[in-house]
């Protein structure tokens, strides 16, 4: 299956391509999650991301499907 995936921020340089001004598709396998996404793009770290498929908040548990909108954004400290 196939996913489309945004970086916002600091994460932009995780695209692929380095071309992050536009949503890409990242190819997993069916009943794959949300955390398979961010492991993909070496982003599993102890930071929590603000993660949306389609416009709903999601954990990283999130089970995915074909066509599905990612958007990842990075932590946000406030000052």
């Amino acid at each position: 299956m196939e996913v489309l995936v945004k970086l916002h921020y600091v994460l932009r340089t995780h695209a692929p391509g380095g071309d992050y001004k536009k949503p890409f598709a990242i190819t997993l396998v069916d009943g794959a999650v949300l955390r398979e996404v961010l492991t993909c793009l070496g982003l599993l770290d102890d930071r929590k991301y603000l993660l949306f498929v389609g416009t709903e908040r999601s954990t990283p548990d999130r089970l995915l499907i074909d066509g599905d909108f990612v958007t990842i954004l990075p932590p946000v400290i406030g000052g």
